[in-house]
């Protein structure tokens, strides 16, 4: 390949240079305009942009390559997004986005205009996988959408719905449960129990039916607007991007969605549609709106209990009186049970927490006869729009409108939304394609006039203007009995005829007050049968996002967070969130004594940070697309192992049953003195070079609760009064780590043999003897295996991680090892003081990490002498290859920077050569106004032929090594050829001969610099484990693999 395209390119230069130019290409390891390692292999565990969820490549063809280390300050933003130009699109895949891209296309086929393009943007993987209700829908706007939705004719009926038929309202003490009457709105005759996770999945493949574009995987993360104002479109966020904003290998740019029209249905509180109402100031004529966060679980019972179409609503316990919210409880499926708890967000006490609230709730006998024996499936949490009519904004801007319940279209006291935002994205559809089909102008924006007079006139306006002052009532002085109160004489009496509307207090997060003003609320240990930590509640949920990107729950700056929130509220945000994304660790090293936390690989995208946080300085923001949690029935076991092996932070600590006061703030809890636990992983830092370390003695709970004992015969560490510089194979000291058979046995298949063949030698305690591994890095092991990343040293040395790697293989724990070590790889790479390559290439092997495999061989190819002792000490035959390897791609680079330097110098010696009439060998000093032959001076080239022969004829014998000075060398060479007068462009402006040397100098010198960023210096490392690695070539057919 490399001598077809040497030639093709030498042609394009210019004659003269052929033999030259094929020399430097075939010199060039199997070049190729994408032979960087990132581009040439799917690199495993770090999935390419261009095959992540909902990205397809006949959409968006922008991956870029990854250049060599002189591009890293490389700005996104340069690269130009693609664009599509359509007549609607819809962002958000609820059924509020589904009804209006439906009734669109609908619309459109019925007129004819099959060209209609009407295209829906989902940031979920899938349809329906970030969707959370109960729910009890009211089938009315689905009947005259898809009249046909349930018939028995129909073979793509949708089946999975239990039709409601009994209705309980209790009120709660906290042992007994007291029927009140429901009002009016509450009761569900006509009305069924379903899934609306299932029924969008169901809506999105009728959808697509009649033609709707449907993107799923797709993060809508930007406005675009015109120039006079409108907005243009939606632009989907960049993916490969790092946590530090800077473009990783698998960067791929968003792409821009055009339309004349742009329906905004995200959901409650949407990120975009934030944008939009500040933009357009869409509230100035209504209330601030008021919120509420739903917890949700479903379970499987006992089919003697199962009550098929119950539905059982309730307030009062457990929350308090100052704080709305209430229960429910709905039968329907083969023994399915849908629980869950909605609390306002208005509430006053930061130390109440919603999750905490809900654990309470489902002990109460009301809930507990029906979950005793059964069996937790799944976990969600979301907020929803409490507003209601006072706090519906202005619907319709300049180029879109907004729909659904990112409007505000929740009817509270039914507990009902679905049916209002599938009937606003109708309405909101009817007047975009009247809009469109009517306007002369087929460019530009249009303007929804009459969505807003549709919604006047529709039954929403109605329903949620009768029950407008119902939850109001709620903030009287009587609280909850006052609501009650007020309520029924709404419903029963006045039935939303009131001369009056009652106002919202404020914005929700106003109503926090300060945590020593309030009573502080300790929760109860959870059973693990009814109720559940925090941490196995979000492993239900399936949630994953990457780790290395940036964190979409934005904070400017973590530490000024702190001291405006901790002193106050005392880490409110650890309460008021569902998912234990938020924590305060303690820091000896801050003045408050800790430290904020974002763990944004547990987020479950229900925004409540965003809109309960008193300072309201955290910003939530769409992660890549595709990520996110996933909403359906029941979330498949494999998804669990997945995210223990591949989730940090998650899994293994909600396993180990930690009670949320000990998680935060102190985070090392052993038989130690509490200062030297502290101290536990201070000396694991890269502070030694040989990787030696103090020790210590005693029990290190890796989990508290865990039911094994690992006996080691010494540790890294801290103890006061002792201190070595041996490591820890010289102690015999007794070192015990407590961890938990359950995670071992899943991390470890060596461990899990071992658990077979130990006895316990007491009650419910299994101790297995290591006397022979290395404490050091079975600590670190661990540690990652339990997801206890919250205990690992922030930088290791260079060798305890080579000894981690070594640990890991030995117990074939690779894959959660590798996806942990990342960071100290990443620190290593980039440390000041120099490590050991080699150490750090085998590394990279052993944890079979490709992406730095590849970085440190290039910088060992570039930069590093031959290893020779490291290789003779090392009988491993596959070192011996890489080290052999290493040696040859460091001969062939070397070999092509040469041939590099060649096509460089040509051009020049050319033109001093004795044959080369045309200059004047113009020494210094000279002063004759005509040369040996009587032509004058001023009519020919000057140059000092022979100081620019001698400087020539240095280079080319020149230490050009290490190759990372070549970059810059290439420069000076450009400044220095230009010293000798090559030409004299003062005296010779039109010498056509001049400008040719110039330019073929120029062609040369750009060529150059392309060979040498795109020149393949280091090492694949699935080519290399294939074989297919010789000679300093990949030989793996790459495109057959990229394409299977």
């Amino acid at each position: 390949m490399a001598a077809p395209v040497g030639r093709h390119l030498a042609s394009v230069l210019g004659r003269g240079h052929d033999l030259r130019l094929v020399r430097a290409l075939e010199a060039f390891p199997r070049w190729s305009p994408s032979s960087t390692v990132a581009t040439r292999c799917r690199i495993r565990g770090y999935r390419p942009a261009c095959l992540a969820a909902g990205q397809r490549r006949t959409i968006s063809h922008t991956t870029r390559r990854r250049f060599a280390s002189i591009d890293q300050d490389f700005d996104i933003n340069q690269i130009e997004r693609e664009s599509d130009e359509v007549d609607v699109c819809i962002v958000g895949g609820g059924p509020a986005g589904l009804s209006a891209a439906i009734r669109l296309k609908q619309l459109a086929n019925e007129a004819g205009n099959e060209d209609f393009r009407v295209l829906l943007l989902e940031k979920a993987g899938e349809l329906g996988d970030h969707i959370v209700s109960g729910n009890v829908i009211e089938p009315s706007a689905l009947n005259e959408l898809l009249p046909d939705w349930k018939d028995e004719d129909n073979p793509n009926r949708f089946e999975n719905i239990t039709p409601a038929k009994t209705d309980k309202m209790r009120f709660l003490t906290k042992n007994s449960s007291i029927p009140i009457p429901a009002p009016p709105q509450m009761h569900n005759h006509g009305n069924y129990i379903i899934s609306l996770n299932q029924l969008s999945k169901w809506l999105g493949e009728r959808a697509e039916e009649i033609g709707v574009e449907v993107y799923a995987g797709f993060a809508a993360s930007e406005i675009l607007y015109r120039q006079d104002g409108s907005v243009k479109g939606v632009a989907t966020n960049d993916l490969g991007v790092g946590r530090n904003g800077k473009p990783k290998d698998s960067f791929e740019r968003g792409m821009e969605f055009h339309a004349r029209c742009t329906l905004l249905a995200e959901g409650c509180h949407g990120s975009l549609t934030k944008k939009v109402t500040r933009k357009f100031d869409l509230r100035r004529d209504s209330q601030p709106q008021t919120y509420g966060l739903g917890i949700k679980e479903v379970w499987e019972i006992d089919p003697a209990k199962f009550e098929s179409g119950l539905i059982v609503h309730s307030m009062g316990y457990p929350l308090p009186s100052d704080t709305y919210g209430g229960g429910w409880m709905y039968h329907f499926g083969d023994n399915m049970v849908s629980i869950g708890l909605v609390v306002g967000l208005d509430y006053p006490n930061p130390w109440l927490a919603p999750y905490g609230e809900f654990q309470k709730m489902k002990h109460h006998p009301l809930y507990r006869h029906y979950l005793e024996g059964g069996k937790c499936i799944s976990y969600a949490a979301r907020t929803l729009n409490e507003g209601g009519f006072q706090s519906i904004p202005k619907c319709a801007f300049p180029g879109g409108a907004l729909i659904g319940d990112t409007a505000g279209f929740l009817n509270v006291p039914k507990i009902k939304g679905t049916h209002t935002a599938m009937r606003s994205g109708m309405l909101a559809a009817e007047s975009a394609f009247s809009a469109l089909s009517s306007s002369k102008d087929t460019e530009g924006a249009v303007f929804l006039y009459d969505y807003e007079d549709k919604l006047r006139d529709s039954s929403i306006w109605k329903e949620l203007k009768q029950v407008r002052n119902m939850r109001p009532s709620f903030h009287s002085p009587l609280g909850l009995y006052g609501g009650i109160l007020y309520s029924g004489l709404e419903a029963y009496i006045l039935r939303g005829m009131a001369p009056w509307t009652l106002k919202h207090k404020g914005r929700d997060h106003e109503a926090t007050k300060p945590a020593d003003q309030c009573k502080k609320i300790e929760y109860p240990k959870p059973d693990g049968k009814i109720s559940f930590d925090i941490l196995t509640s979000v492993s239900r949920t399936g949630t994953n996002h990457e780790e290395d990107q940036p964190c979409h729950l934005q904070v400017a700056d973590w530490d000024k967070h702190a001291q405006k929130e901790w002193p106050t509220y005392k880490g409110v945000e650890n309460r008021f969130c569902p998912a234990g994304v938020y924590e305060y660790v303690e820091d000896e090293s801050k003045d408050l004594g800790v430290r904020f936390q974002i763990n944004a690989q547990n987020c479950v995208h229900c925004k409540t940070c965003d809109i309960k946080v008193p300072d309201q300085d955290i910003n939530w923001q769409t992660p890549q697309g595709g990520e996110g949690p996933n909403h359906s029935v029941g979330t498949p076991i494999f998804l669990i192992f997945a995210n223990l092996l591949l989730c940090p932070y998650t899994i293994a600590r909600a396993m180990s049953g930690k009670k949320e006061e000990e998680r935060a703030p102190k985070r090392h809890r052993s038989s130690l003195e509490p200062e030297d636990a502290t101290k536990l992983t201070s000396s694991l830092h890269d502070d030694s070079a040989d990787g030696s370390t103090p020790f210590m003695e005693g029990t290190i709970d890796i989990v508290p609760d865990g039911d094994v004992l690992l006996e080691l015969s010494g540790i890294a560490g801290v103890k006061k009064g002792q201190v070595s510089n041996r490591s820890f194979h010289g102690h015999l000291a007794q070192i015990k780590l407590r961890v938990s058979s359950h995670i071992l046995s899943i991390g470890s298949p060596v461990l899990r043999a071992d658990l077979g063949r130990t006895t316990p030698k007491a009650a419910d305690e299994t101790t297995i003897p290591l006397p022979k591994d290395d404490g050091d890095a079975m600590l670190l092991l661990c540690n990652i295996l339990h997801l206890q990343h919250h205990k690992l040293p922030p930088r290791i040395s260079a060798e305890l991680l080579y000894r981690l790697a070594k640990t890991a293989e030995k117990y074939q724990c690779i894959t959660a090892t590798s996806r942990a070590t990342v960071t100290w790889l990443d620190r290593l790479f980039h440390a000041k003081t120099p490590v050991d390559t080699f150490k750090m290439i085998e590394t990279a092997f052993v944890l079979d990490e490709p992406i730095f495999f590849s970085r440190f061989t290039e910088r060992w190819v570039r930069m590093d002498p031959v290893a020779n002792k490291f290789v003779t000490r090392n009988t491993d035959p596959l070192i011996r290859k890489l080290a052999l390897e290493l040696q040859n791609r460091r001969h062939n680079s070397l070999a092509a920077v040469r041939a590099e330097i060649d096509l460089l110098v040509d051009p020049c010696s050319a033109a001093f050569s004795k044959s080369r009439e045309h200059y004047i060998d113009y020494a210094p000093g000279m002063s004759s106004d005509v040369d040996g032959d009587g032509r004058p001076l001023s009519s020919i080239c000057h140059v000092d032929k022979m100081a620019g022969t001698t400087y020539l004829g240095a280079l080319r014998d020149a230490h050009i090594w290490p190759a990372t000075t070549w970059p810059p060398t290439l420069g000076a060479l450009l400044d220095a050829v230009k010293d000798f007068r090559i030409p004299d462009y003062d005296d010779c402006d039109e010498c056509e001969f001049c400008d040719g040397v110039k330019e073929a100098f120029e062609r040369n010198m750009m060529m150059v610099r392309l060979l040498h960023v795109e020149r393949l210096w280091g090492i694949c490392l699935d080519c290399f484990k294939a074989g297919g690695v010789n000679g300093g070539e990949c030989r793996i057919e790459h495109a057959k693999v990229k394409a299977a």
